[in-house]
């Protein structure tokens, strides 16, 4: 019996000792796993009136993997507005329930797949607000939770923060405060961070690889940073080797801080904290014509509205048809007014810009209706140069007309005159009239509209009658004169023709009558020469008788010395009588 109660004793002993180990450890996991944060970035910031800003939430679980979480986040709809919410970039795998908004109140709860999630800055969703009115805008938790990835589904949130904005001020969102972190004596001191691709840390860019250096002094032994959405915190990458610039390519939206870290042989020194904002998106923007009850007025009013749910919209470049683009900000009314623009079909081009620089352009056609053009009514139809012009019209009542002249192709002149309450408009040009003709026109313009120009009258400008006169006595004188002159000439060319024919016929009756000459000189001589033949012939016939042939050249050569005078004789007379 007694070794019975001893045993009792000794098991009573180990299952109290057993409670409480497993006490103690369940204490002790409990503890260690209430370590999980639901936070906002950024936390506070003043935000004007009608502008967007974004709020993003963010899961701290740096001891323990989580693997889902849920919350409700409650807002003022009264001074905030949700326009959307952004899931990009988000540790979240698998939506339970998708993010929802309206009534002032956001809704998430999703997981995160196995192994989970372990980190500082584990990026939730984004929530892009519009400041509805003037105040104080308060935005926190609910409810909300944490689950540990323990197979447990452990809640191991530990807090849940807010966030409140200021509406309605015109000062800029102020950058976190980048407050020193302790560190013990005679470690490092905070680096100076700087970044060639995103130097300004107050300014929006639309490139997404940053680049970023900081100085290594003497006796560092290791540096450890880290890129998040908090903007103050310790970083947890360690190189061992410390390392004095980082390169991170394709960063996502938003506003990023680089932590940087250094160790000497004392330990950890103060943290740098340098902020980067990140934009690569385009902006929004939507263009309409603002309704127009009389569309002959030539300032047309068109709606802007352009949203940008990252840096904010900056400016727009607007362009009207093919003139120069004029830079153009929004005061808050989105409402912009054209020019006065002439009649007609217009084409408006209009680029909006985000404080990154990123763009989106959009185009629109809009008409500008004309007015009637005046009627001109009175104008002399026959002047005389040195003359005034007179013109007399109607148009509208209290109208500005204008009346331009134009001599042939010249440039035109005019004349600016307002109608009477009647209508009707009168002037009479100071300039005398030169001889030629004129074409007259006018136009109208009207509250700021301008009409087309009326149809052109045409009018003919003569000189005086006595200058006429004048003139046409000079034209018929010179027309007699230049008759004179060209009879004249051609008498004397007739003159010389006859003079230089009587000079040539005489030097031809000359050298017809050398010709003559010789002909007769050599013909004598010929003939003589014949008739001694002849003659020889004869005296051979009385001594004997000639024979057949000889008898024949006898006959034959006093015929031909016959026949050659009278055909010489006939040919020099013929001679003769063509020379006289």
């Amino acid at each position: 019996g007694d070794m019975q109660e001893e045993k009792n004793n000794q098991l009573k002993l180990k299952i109290k000792s057993g409670v409480i180990f497993c006490a103690i450890i369940f204490l002790f996991v409990g503890l260690k796993a209430q370590a999980a944060t639901l936070t906002f970035s950024p936390a506070s910031g003043s935000y004007q009136n009608g502008k967007t800003f974004s709020a993003s939430v963010f899961v701290a679980s740096a001891e323990q993997a989580m693997n889902a979480a849920s919350g409700i986040i409650n807002y003022p709809a009264d001074k905030l507005e949700v326009l959307s919410v952004s899931k990009s970039g988000s540790i979240i795998s698998l939506w339970v329930q998708e993010p929802s908004y309206g009534s002032g109140q956001v809704e998430f709860a999703g997981i995160v797949l196995n192994p989970g999630y372990k980190g500082a800055s584990g990026k939730i969703l984004t929530i892009n607000f519009k400041a509805k009115s003037i105040g104080k805008a308060a935005v926190n938790f609910s409810s909300g939770s944490v689950l540990a990835n323990d197979g447990q589904g452990t809640n191991i949130l530990s807090s849940m923060g807010s966030a409140q904005f200021t509406l309605g001020a015109t000062a800029q969102t102020p950058e976190p405060q980048l407050a020193p972190t302790p560190a013990q004596p005679n470690t490092p001191a905070a680096p100076n961070i700087n970044s060639p691709t995103h130097p300004d840390p107050t300014k929006w860019y639309s490139a997404n690889d940053v680049e970023l250096i900081w100085p290594l002094p003497a006796g560092i032994t290791s540096a450890r940073v880290l890129l998040g959405q908090i903007p103050v915190v310790i970083p947890t990458v360690t190189y061992v080797s410390p390392i004095s610039s980082k390169e991170i390519e394709d960063v996502e939206d938003g506003q990023w801080y680089f932590h940087v870290q250094l160790r000497n042989r004392l330990g950890w020194g103060e943290v740098s904290h340098f902020p980067i904002k990140i934009d690569t998106k385009r902006p929004d923007l939507e263009i309409s014509e603002i309704p127009r009850e009389d569309f002959t007025q030539p300032k047309v009013k068109f709606s802007f509205n352009a949203s940008d749910a990252m840096s904010g919209i900056d400016y727009y470049e607007v362009q009207i048809d093919n003139a120069q683009s004029q830079l153009w900000r929004d005061d808050g009314r989105h409402t912009f007014e054209t020019q006065a623009l002439n009649p007609g079909r217009h084409v408006l081009l209009v680029k909006v810009f985000d404080k990154a620089g990123n763009s989106v352009a959009d185009s629109l056609e809009f008409n500008v209706s004309t007015i009637n053009a005046p009627q001109i009514t009175d104008y002399p139809t026959d002047l005389t140069a040195g003359q005034r012009l007179f013109v007399k019209g109607i148009s509208y009542k209290d109208a500005e007309v204008t009346v331009w002249f134009q001599k042939d192709k010249s440039e035109p002149k005019k004349q600016v005159m307002r109608t009477d309450k009647d209508g009707v408009f009168s002037t009479i040009f100071e300039e005398k009239l030169e001889e030629g003709v004129y074409s007259i026109w006018a136009e109208v313009q009207l509250n700021g509209a301008k009409s087309g120009p009326s149809d052109k009258i045409t009018i003919g400008v003569r000189q005086p009658t006595f200058l006429r006169i004048g003139s046409w006595l000079i034209s018929f004188l010179a027309v007699i004169i230049t008759l004179i002159s060209l009879i004249l000439l051609l008498l004397l060319i007739w003159w010389y023709a006859y003079y230089k024919y009587r000079q040539f016929k005489i030097k031809i009756k000359k050298d017809i009558e050398q010709v003559e000459k010789t002909i007769h000189m050599e013909f004598d001589m010929l003939r003589e020469n014949v008739r001694k033949q002849v003659a020889v012939l004869e005296k051979v016939k009385f001594k004997r008788d000639l024979t057949k042939e000889e008898e024949k050249i006898l006959v034959q050569l006093k015929k031909q010395l016959n026949s050659a005078e009278d055909y010489i004789k006939k040919e020099i007379e013929h001679l003769e009588k063509e020379v006289k």
